[in-house]
C-alpha cells in the first residue's frame, strides 16, 4: 500500500515511517530493525499491513532480507508477508534471495508461498526473468538455490526476454555444475538456446576450446562431466584442440 498524506508538515514523517506502519502499538519498521519476532506477531494480529512500503518503496520483508535479519525475515513470512511483491526497480524478495550464498533465505521464501516462476516485470534495470535466472546469473555458482527452485516447481524451460533458456544461460556463464543439474532435471538440450545460439552449439565450442579457455583443472573437469553426460545421451561434442 502507498500513502500520500495531504498535510505537508506530516508528509515527510509519514513517508519515512511508511503509511500504516503502526498497529497494535507496534511500528513494523522498528520491529524489523530490532529483529523482534513477537512485535511482528503483534502487528500482524492487529491487522497491520505486512506489505506496507517505506519512502523507497521497500516492504518490511525486503528490508529484513537486505539487512540479513533472520528473526524479522522468518517472522514476517510466518505471519503473512508476501515474498512475491514486485517493488520499484523490479525488485522481488524471491529473486534477490535466489542470489544469496546462503540458501536459507530462498528456502524460507519458498516455504511461505514464493512463486518460483514469477517474472519481475517493470521498467528499468535489472532485466526481467524468473528467480531461476537470478540464481544462475550471480557472480558465483548458486547450485543450492537452483536446486531449491526446481524442487519447488521452477520451470527449467522458462525463457527470459532475451530468449535465453536456463540451460543455455548456465552454459554461457560456464557454470557447469548447474548445467549438469538442469540436464539431470530434464532440461531439453535440443531446444535450449540463448539469443540465436543453440545450447549444443555452445557446448561444442566450449569443448573445442577446453584447453585454451579454461586454465583451472577443476573447470576442465566440470566441463568434462557435462560432456560425458551428453555423449552418453547420444551427442557428439567433438574433441578439444591442443593447448596453445
Amino acid at each position: 500500500m502507498f500513502c500520500f498524506p495531504k498535510l505537508a508538515v506530516l508528509g515527510m514523517v509519514l513517508m519515512m515511517a511508511g503509511c500504516g506502519a503502526s498497529a497494535g502499538g507496534v511500528n513494523i519498521w522498528d520491529a524489523v530493525e530490532h529483529g523482534d519476532a513477537e512485535a511482528v506477531k503483534t502487528f500482524a494480529l492487529a491487522d497491520g499491513d505486512l506489505n506496507v512500503r517505506n519512502m523507497n518503496g521497500d516492504t518490511p520483508l525486503w528490508v529484513a532480507l537486505t539487512e540479513k535479519n533472520r528473526e524479522s525475515y522468518e517472522a514476517l513470512l510466518k505471519y503473512g508477508a508476501d515474498p512475491n511483491v514486485i517493488m520499484s526497480g523490479k525488485r522481488v524478495v524471491t529473486h534477490w534471495a535466489a542470489t544469496k550464498d546462503d540458501p536459507w533465505w530462498l528456502r524460507m521464501a519458498l516455504e511461505y508461498g514464493a512463486d518460483p516462476n514469477l517474472v519481475n516485470t517493470g521498467s528499468g534495470r535489472p532485466s526481467e526473468g524468473p528467480p531461476l535466472k537470478f540464481a544462475i546469473s550471480g557472480v558465483d555458482s548458486r547450485l543450492d538455490n537452483v536446486r531449491l527452485l526446481v524442487e519447488h516447481g521452477a520451470d527449467v524451460e522458462k525463457k527470459d526476454l532475451y530468449n535465453c533458456y536456463p540451460l543455455s544461460m548456465a552454459a554461457a556463464q560456464t557454470k557447469f555444475d548447474i548445467v549438469l543439474y538442469l540436464l539431470e532435471s530434464g532440461a531439453d538440450y535440443h531446444q535450449a538456446e540463448c539469443g540465436t545460439k543453440p545450447f549444443l552449439e555452445r557446448m561444442r565450442l566450449l569443448v573445442e576450446n577446453r584447453n585454451r579457455w579454461f586454465r583451472l583443472e577443476e573447470d576442465r573437469k566440470a566441463l568434462d562431466v557435462v560432456r560425458v553426460w551428453l555423449e552418453e545421451h547420444g551427442e557428439d561434442l567433438g574433441e578439444p584442440l591442443p593447448a596453445e
